[in-house]
């Protein structure tokens, strides 16, 4: 983790990104009534709260509250791992979004639905409530999971007017900005190749485009990954976002 290339400029953005979102959001914490789980939505900063429980009709908008505050925290967590373990001196300069005019942005991602696709899995590559299809492919899963980025699994989408599924969808919300991730495990299989050059062919006639929008990485059944490389490719990714999303703004500070 230490090692690896991911700009300073890139985590300190996200983090100020995650922390601005936390601090809009109300605060809902979990809690009991005697026998009873309950959740409290806290009015503003003050100790006073309004309860519901499972039976109550304020329940599912308070727990909807709850596991997006849980999750935002818990990339909030992982984002402070990553600047904490970083080597070289932080971005001393003030930073911005730009480019977040994009047609796969947030709201596309929000529309697809996640594992929509029937193909089998097994539940030995079984991996936080979701069965993945290959050893590799639940080990993308833990890894994006580990750099705290939002993902869907096994997605059904359309290119070009035709249907096809998309290993993973990785959304970066900071940047209005969402990217494909493709393992491609079976590249020794002529029928499995042609497959994948149709649905390729099909992105980039809807503008989706290699190394920008569509990351690839492949093997066979003699070769797959391992953690250290998914790493770096993650790593890869993140670093052309960075570069294509974030601006410095130039002052007179000396460094």
């Amino acid at each position: 983790m230490e090692d690896l290339m991911i700009p300073e400029e890139y985590l300190l953005l996200r983090k100020e990104y995650l922390t601005t979102l936390l601090d809009k959001m109300p605060v809902v914490k979990p809690g009991r009534r005697g026998k009873r789980q309950i959740l409290r939505l806290y009015d503003g900063d003050s100790s006073h709260y309004t309860e519901a429980s499972k039976s109550s009709r304020k329940w599912g908008s308070y727990y909807k509250i709850y596991t997006q505050r849980v999750s935002i925290e818990d990339a909030l967590t992982k984002t402070n791992q990553l600047l904490k373990h970083k080597r070289h001196t932080r971005c001393k300069y003030p930073l911005r979004v730009i480019n977040r005019d994009n047609c796969f942005d947030s709201s596309y991602y929000d529309m697809l639905e996640d594992s929509s696709c029937s193909y089998e899995k097994t539940s030995q590559y079984y991996y936080k409530g979701r069965n993945y299809r290959s050893r590799a492919e639940r080990q993308f899963a833990l890894i994006l999971d580990e750099f705290g980025l939002e993902f869907k699994y096994d997605v059904k989408v359309t290119f070009h007017g035709k249907q096809f599924t998309v290993d993973f969808v990785v959304v970066f919300r900071e940047f209005n900005r969402c990217i494909f991730i493709e393992f491609y495990g079976r590249c020794s299989e002529r029928d499995y190749l042609e497959d994948n050059g149709r649905k390729l062919l099909n992105a980039q006639l809807c503008g989706i485009y290699l190394n920008r929008d569509m990351f690839i990485v492949s093997g066979d059944r003699n070769y797959a990954p391992g953690p250290d490389a998914i790493r770096v490719h993650i790593a890869y990714i993140i670093c052309l976002l960075a570069e294509n999303h974030i601006e410095k703004i130039r002052s007179d500070i000396k460094i």
